[in-house]
């Protein structure tokens, strides 16, 4: 079985294999993928962060084999914390922006290794993670809440994953994976992730909140910044009023989203 290198910043994933398909969501820079099937130009993947699969233009990754990924679990992997970052290809002279949660192997200093050739990471604050240095939880609480603002105003994107476009859940995964907790991709299995949390009252911030219709089917997911606030990407990333009953519009107050459940993926109690 063969095996993929995402090599640009962004690869859509498609729920069929043409151009006019949905974007279903979007693959990272320095993600692998397994190839579970081939046609002429398209490749039916399966992410090997979390799982999801869909169709991707063949094209757009480095083939790879089931060796040089092994290989890869056993590097140094440090993961872009901002939005983006800059970096710059040594030998051909030429930048590229990555989005947040990307990953780069074995980087020394400012300078990684991808596909035999030598990169410089413009920035090497773009990286720096507080959770490496066997953080507390106030810590960990603080860095989750920041990274999510630092997507407030992106526009929403159907599958999206980046500061350019993202989708509720898509926020929601990566913020949580730039905070070294792995979530899979839809809200709906989302909400399968970590233990109820009664109600709005009984919530920390960094719930997950999740809403839906009124056949308790999830439909949408947002971030608690705390007992009356929830960040979420509805239209564009923002923070707006919740309460028992859903998200309040900061445009008509009027409610937008019927609060479902809340879940708590971060801190324990124990």
């Amino acid at each position: 079985m063969n095996y993929g290198f995402v090599k640009l910043p962004l690869v859509p994933v498609r729920a069929a294999d043409n151009e006019c398909s949905e974007m279903t969501t979007q693959l990272l820079f320095g993600e692998y993928v397994k190839i579970m099937e081939e046609r002429e130009k398209w490749l039916y993947v399966e992410n090997i962060q979390d799982g999801y699969q869909g169709w991707i233009d063949k094209k757009m990754i480095a083939i790879t084999s089931e060796s040089i990924v092994l290989k890869s679990r056993k590097m140094k992997v440090t993961k872009v914390c901002s939005p983006y970052a800059l970096i710059h290809n040594q030998v051909l002279n030429q930048g590229m922006l990555i989005p947040g949660g990307s990953l780069l192997y074995n980087l020394q200093g400012d300078v990684f290794d991808l596909c035999d050739q030598t990169w410089t990471l413009m920035d090497v604050n773009c990286v720096l993670n507080p959770l490496n240095q066997n953080a507390d939880k106030n810590t960990c609480v603080e860095f989750l809440i920041n990274t999510a603002m630092s997507y407030i105003n992106t526009p929403y994107l159907w599958g999206g994953k980046s500061v350019l476009g993202i989708d509720c859940s898509g926020l929601v995964q990566t913020v949580y994976s730039i905070a070294e907790f792995s979530l899979p991709r839809d809200a709906s299995q989302q909400a399968q992730y970590g233990r109820p949390i009664e109600s709005l009252s009984d919530a920390v911030i960094g719930d997950l909140a999740f809403f839906g219709d009124a056949k308790g089917k999830i439909t949408h997911v947002g971030i608690l910044k705390n007992n009356t606030e929830v960040i979420h990407a509805s239209g564009w990333v923002k923070i707006e009023r919740i309460d028992e009953r859903g998200i309040i519009s900061s445009i008509t107050n009027e409610y937008t989203h019927r609060l479902q459940t809340i879940r708590r993926i971060l801190l324990s109690d124990e």
